[in-house]
């Protein structure tokens, strides 16, 4: 896997990584951008592998320093960045042009637009139902719009008994199976599939990235803690760059003091 990121790169990763990914808890946690995070995982994978270091690390293994550990971290950054191409350099509507067939965007605006209607008022008493538009009003973009249909064609089709006997004439079943023909129809404009844009994806990927991001600093900071100049190479998650370290002034040698004669 190149030092260089792209989504080309990256979607190769996410693949190879794919299981792993599925299979690990989520974390919403994260204070910098997957591009940002993805940046510093290539540096640090660079770091483990450099001259002198592997060898030196090979050592560490009996601590449990994963091996492979440079490989997979490469592959995990490269994995994040992709999922932030997807989230970042996807053009809006209103933004970096028309990607998507203007008669299918209209299409999805209006279905959209009344399906969202339709279960705002035939489920304004279910809480729940509430949350769940509350989270899909605000998309304006390409994907948005892609991941909010499949979103109200799920809703709808959970109350549907109840949304036909409370709403006649008003709510038709039909519309489920348009909204998602209308989303598969979208991704498929943006060469994404659904697997690819599923809500928690980012955030299981980037809690495997983390992990092996861990696994690695640790295993630095350890090796390096007492070279400051090595130990302050080591990136960190934060968001901000690491604070060099300060050496630690030596100590002041004690002087016991001349003992006081009693009177």
């Amino acid at each position: 896997m190149p030092d260089v990121l792209s989504p080309a790169s990256g979607r190769e990763a996410f693949t190879a990584l794919k299981d792993r990914i599925a299979a690990t808890k989520p974390n919403k946690t994260r204070t910098i951008t997957l591009s940002e995070a993805a940046r510093r995982g290539v540096e640090l994978a660079g770091l483990l592998v450099g001259p002198d270091v592997a060898s030196q690390l090979a050592s560490l293994e009996a601590t449990g320093l994963l091996p492979g550990l440079a490989d997979d971290l490469r592959l995990a950054s490269h994995a994040i960045f992709y999922r932030a191409s997807i989230r970042e350099h996807i053009p809006t509507a209103t933004g970096l042009g028309p990607r998507v067939p203007v008669e299918l965007w209209d299409e999805v605006l209006v279905v959209r637009r009344d399906l969202l209607d339709t279960l705002s008022f035939g489920l304004r008493s279910d809480a729940r139902a509430q949350d769940v538009l509350a989270r899909v009003r605000p998309g304006n973009g390409y994907l948005d719009h892609a991941q909010d249909l499949t979103t109200l064609a799920d809703l709808a089709r959970e109350h549907a008994t109840a949304l036909v006997a409370a709403m006649p004439g008003h709510f038709d079943p039909a519309s489920i199976a348009t909204a998602e023909v209308l989303s598969t129809a979208m991704l498929d404009e943006l060469g994404l599939t659904k697997d690819e844009v599923a809500d928690d994806l980012d955030q299981r990927a980037w809690s495997l990235f983390q992990s092996l991001f861990g696994e690695a600093r640790a295993a630095l900071t350890f090796l390096w803690r007492n070279e400051p100049e090595s130990f302050d190479r080591v990136p960190t998650l934060g968001a901000g760059r690491k604070t060099p370290r300060t050496p630690r002034a030596p100590a002041e040698p004690l002087v016991p003091e001349a003992p006081t004669l009693a009177t």
